[in-house]
Parts: structure tokens; C-alpha cells; sequence
């Protein structure tokens, strides 16, 4: 293919077949007035949404998890300088960084979520509830140092049995300017399988294992956009839609999102 995106260290890769995944009646933006891009940033009503309890609430979060790592957060700690934190090992960073949070544990009123998300889609949603190793999963928090391979390579979260026929809402919390944001490939939920290559698996990227499989390379000559949302907004997209590689290229701070999935009210 000629658009080649990475390089993959372990793991084989393929084509998939001519079809279009979220086709039909299963598309969750088919009412959309987004539906052919793919997404869409939505903004929230800031009486509903109160961006500095969501940041205090997860900081919150954050220092229970470095304690619990035996790594107790000093009282001056932020969420944007959790990178500097002296002792931070790789080893200290995947056990604070897990992904699964509980929504419970997040200044954000839920309801209004699946409003904002029900109006955007012209379908009801609900929050879509899953359940993994660490047992019931609502919510994700992704914590990006500076120049990792924190972030994910670009991947349809559909590619996951879980996940499909979702909707996607990423909520930046700190540190998500241009350069350093969520990239997606607009309309690419609406490309068949036989115009990506990806991994079969999590892929492996030099030191880093990923859980998402990878698209690897395209078969048509594209570059990914940053629809950029503001503290405040969020990007509502289909779990469809090619989206990732959002390294964190800030020279020094990291960079905190969180993620819910939505599903039809009536499944």
C-alpha cells in the first residue's frame, strides 16, 4: 500500500475484505449531520460541565493511583507536571496510567454526557458498560508523557468486538494543543477493510506493546487531521473512524484525556 503510516516491530499483518464495517442500519452516524466526515467537536454548556472539577476530581484519581504505586504524590502536584515526578519508571507509569476509571469517580454529570451525544447523533445513547480484567469498564483517562509511545498507533476501536457500532467522545483535560492532539482520518469509518493494512493483534512498536490493533499503512494518499477540541468541547466520532498518533510533542508536559463510548439507548 502507498501510504505508509509506521513500522511495526513483532506481530503479522493483512488486508482485510472489500466491506465497510458500520454500513447500515448498525452506524451510529447515520442521522448525524457529521455522519460522512466522521466526527465532530461538540461543545458543552460550562453550568453543565464544570472543566475545573473534572481536572480536580482526576487529579484526585491520579494521586490515589501514585500512592498505591508507592510513589505519593507531592502536595504541589498537577496533572500537566506528572511527567517530572522524581521515580516515575515506565513500570510506575503503566500501573497509574490503566485505563479503565470509574465515570462514578469523575465530575461529570452522565446524563447530560448522553444528551449532548444523543442530540449530536439524533439517536438516544446510553453509556456504553463493558466489562474487563478489572471488571466494569465505563470510562478511559489516558495520561501521555512528553515524546513517548504512550499514545495509541492509528486503530478503529471497531476492530474490537466491544466496541462495535459506538460512538466515541474524547474530552481533553490538560495539554491538548495543535501538534499534540488526537489525529483522525476524516470519512475513513466509510472505507472498506480491503484499503487498510493493519496488525492482527495488539501491535508491538520498539519497547512498546499496544492492546489496539494498528493500521500499518493505506492504500490511498491521505494525511490525518487534529480537529483540535478546546478545554470544554469534545470530539464525538464514530469507533469506526481511523484515529490515534497523537504523540505528545510538548517539550514538558503531559497531556490528559478521557474517553466514553456510547451505544443505542435501546441495545
Amino acid at each position: 500500500m502507498q501510504n505508509r503510516l509506521l513500522q511495526v516491530d513483532a506481530g503479522e499483518t493483512f488486508v482485510g475484505p472489500p466491506q465497510i464495517l458500520c454500513a447500515g442500519e448498525k452506524h451510529l452516524l447515520r442521522r448525524a449531520s457529521f455522519g460522512a466526515r466522521g466526527y465532530n467537536v461538540q461543545s458543552f454548556d460550562p453550568r453543565r460541565f464544570d472543566i475545573a472539577e473534572v481536572q480536580t476530581s482526576i487529579t484526585a484519581i491520579v494521586r490515589r493511583r501514585l500512592q498505591e504505586a508507592e510513589l505519593p504524590a507531592p502536595d504541589d502536584f498537577s496533572l500537566g507536571a506528572y511527567h517530572r515526578l522524581e521515580g516515575l519508571t515506565h513500570a510506575v507509569h503503566r500501573k497509574v496510567a490503566t485505563w479503565s476509571v470509574d465515570l462514578d469517580e469523575i465530575a461529570i454529570d452522565q446524563r447530560y454526557l448522553c444528551a449532548i451525544a444523543s442530540e449530536a447523533l439524533q439517536i438516544p445513547v446510553k453509556i456504553l458498560i463493558t466489562y474487563g480484567e478489572g471488571g466494569r469498564e465505563n470510562c478511559g483517562m489516558r495520561l501521555v508523557r512528553p515524546n513517548t509511545g504512550d499514545a495509541n498507533p492509528f486503530h478503529r476501536d471497531g476492530w474490537m468486538s466491544i466496541y462495535t457500532h459506538s460512538a466515541n467522545m474524547w474530552i481533553p483535560i490538560v495539554n491538548c494543543p495543535a501538534g499534540s492532539s488526537l489525529r483522525v482520518f476524516a470519512g475513513s469509518h466509510l472505507w472498506p477493510e480491503d484499503q487498510v493494512e493493519r496488525t492482527h493483534a495488539g501491535a508491538v512498536i520498539g519497547a512498546n506493546r499496544y492492546h489496539v490493533p494498528a493500521a500499518v499503512a493505506l492504500a490511498r494518499p491521505c494525511a490525518p487531521t487534529e480537529p483540535l477540541p478546546r478545554l470544554g468541547q469534545c470530539l464525538l466520532f464514530s469507533t469506526y473512524l481511523l484515529h490515534g498518533g497523537a504523540i505528545n510533542a510538548q517539550p514538558d508536559a503531559t497531556r490528559v484525556s478521557v474517553e466514553i463510548r456510547f451505544i443505542e439507548e435501546s441495545k
